[in-house]
């Protein structure tokens, strides 16, 4: 299940750290200090990688590197 826009700007600080699963190795971590980060695990040559970039920069750059990350 996708994460919704009017979720992801309801999601609030908690005592730790939390992530909101958006499908596909994709998600939003929520850091204890409210900042917001979209994280996408995917492998490259047989190792794990994660890719972050804040929320405030455009949805659509973490959407390409899953695409990417699926085609691969």
């Amino acid at each position: 299940m996708a994460l919704t826009n009017t979720r992801i700007k309801a999601a609030k600080s908690r005592s730790g750290n939390y992530k909101m699963a958006d499908g596909g190795g994709m998600y939003l971590l929520v850091k204890k200090d409210g900042h917001k980060y979209w994280r996408l695990d995917c492998r490259f040559r047989g190792k794990r990688k994660t890719l972050a970039r804040q929320v405030d920069e455009f949805e659509v750059v973490v959407r390409q590197w899953w695409e990417h990350c699926r085609s691969v």
